[in-house]
């Protein structure tokens, strides 16, 4: 249908946006899409549970959301497609099904850390993995385990399985780097040489958290306040 058509001629563009490194444009494209496919965001999340198109509409936003910084649209939009892909346990699809659920729980958890919201992204980094090793062990039982298909999900599986691993990584990072600054700001230096000494070290806690969650407002107001201290203007 001519509705079909715009709709993945769209998407083409924001694809294309996305490869030479336009991401607002990208942005911009998904959203016509997700609007010509919706009728003008009419036929929203009602009656989408099964919608292949509209959940990967809304992955391809969140991760070009994710490249223009605005980590908590991304996560929003990671909900929005996991919302439209039933979580039903047959193989699917790699744009349904367990593979794409995982895959979107990654790119949801890395948003959400991003963002610095460290609790949701630990929560969706585990699901990410939990709901890959279920799925892993549904393919190992089924019977095409020789079809192309099943090979392509068990690559995104495998592949969502390592990057919420490493995510886990980060996630302990953050928090002892946090860990570290709370330390740091505990023991306040009687001295004004331990003082700036602690500053210092402080401000490297915190520069470590803001490498794994550099949209956290909290984590730039606290850099703010530690350069202050060091009269760093």
């Amino acid at each position: 249908s001519d509705k079909r058509n715009l709709v993945a001629s769209l998407r083409d563009e924001g694809r294309s946006h996305y490869i030479n490194g336009a991401y607002r444009e990208s942005v911009q494209r998904y959203t016509d899409a997700i609007s010509a496919h919706t009728d003008g965001f009419t036929k929203i999340l009602s009656n989408s549970s099964q919608d292949e198109t509209l959940a990967a509409l809304y992955g391809n936003r969140a991760a070009a959301l994710m490249m223009t910084g605005a980590y908590e649209g991304a996560a929003a939009d990671c909900g929005r497609a996991l919302q439209c892909t039933e979580d039903h346990s047959s193989a699917g699809s790699l744009e349904s099904g367990p593979a794409f659920r995982s895959k979107i729980l990654c790119r949801m958890a890395r948003a959400f850390l991003k963002a610095g919201s460290i609790w949701d992204a630990e929560k969706a980094f585990n699901s990410a993995i939990h709901s890959a090793r279920e799925a892993l062990t549904l393919i190992a039982q089924s019977n095409n385990v020789g079809a192309e298909e099943t090979r392509q999900a068990d690559k995104v599986l495998n592949q969502s399985i390592n990057d919420a691993t490493l995510g886990l990584t980060d996630v302990r990072r953050y928090r002892e780097a946090l860990e570290g600054a709370a330390k740091i700001a505990a023991e306040k230096g009687v001295s004004a040489v331990a003082g700036r000494r602690n500053s210092v070290q402080l401000l490297m806690f915190i520069n470590s958290a803001l490498s794994v969650s550099p949209g956290s407002m909290e984590l730039h107001e606290r850099k703010v306040n530690a350069l202050a201290s060091l009269k760093r203007w």
